[in-house]
């Protein structure tokens, strides 16, 4: 999970202006660290399936077996969205945002998950996300719910690390927008060129943020240089 979060922010700082990034990953994969999905999102969004790897990955694995992790530029946890998001698709077993901070933040589905009653329970503070709320009271009724969603299997925990490549953390800050409640499309099963050539894209990306990290990682280590 580690490398996940560094490669999230990797990703956003080198290929994305330091906006959203989406890691869709399946860890039943024979190597899921050296394959996943990457969507790239703007400011303050990220679209999960717009990335054909990531939505193959959604609609493919077995259940229960798919972490997603994204940045948020500001502070801020879980937003309604995400948490909207990780109800509906079903083989989602952890989502995690990653701060500019360093820390990880995880939600995840225990032994225990009913959906019917986390979903009940979401559709209650999601009532109360009402327009004319401000960004920072929607937030609250997120965090909110975040403290009554073990009742229904729903657990968060937070993981907090440093980045030794300290360039690959944004300092970039963007107020987050007010949140809509949004259903996801529904998912397609791409077509097997159209599949590999998100792979294929998708390598070359984590290839070049692996050995952009190696380089950093000796910068700040030179004495690695004489192994």
């Amino acid at each position: 999970m580690r490398q996940l979060a560094r490669d999230v922010l990797s990703l956003s700082k080198e290929f994305n202006d330091s906006n959203e990034v989406a890691i869709t990953c399946d860890i039943g994969a024979d190597m899921p660290l050296d394959e996943y999905g990457i969507s790239y999102g703007t400011e303050h969004s990220v679209q999960i399936t717009s990335d054909t790897l990531s939505n193959h990955i959604l609609t493919s694995a077995d259940s229960v077996s798919v972490i997603i992790l994204h940045n948020h530029p500001s502070s801020q946890t879980f937003s309604l969205e995400d948490k909207r998001f990780f109800l509906v698709y079903s083989t989602v077993a952890v989502i995690s945002v990653v701060s500019n901070q360093g820390t990880i933040h995880y939600l995840y589905k225990d032994k225990q998950y009913d959906f019917h009653k986390a979903f009940a329970l979401f559709k209650e503070f999601a009532a109360k996300a009402t327009k004319n709320l401000t960004v920072n009271e929607h937030y609250d009724i997120a965090l909110s719910f975040l403290k009554q969603c073990g009742e229904a299997g729903l657990f968060m925990n937070e993981r907090g690390f440093k980045m030794r490549e300290e360039g690959y953390l944004n300092d970039l800050y963007y107020e987050d927008r007010p949140m809509r409640l949004v259903v996801p499309d529904p998912l397609q099963k791409a077509d097997e060129q159209e599949l590999e050539q998100s792979r294929k894209k998708n390598r070359e990306m984590i290839m070049a943020i692996r050995k952009r990290q190696r380089e950093m990682a000796l910068h700040k280590a030179p004495e690695l240089l004489d192994d």
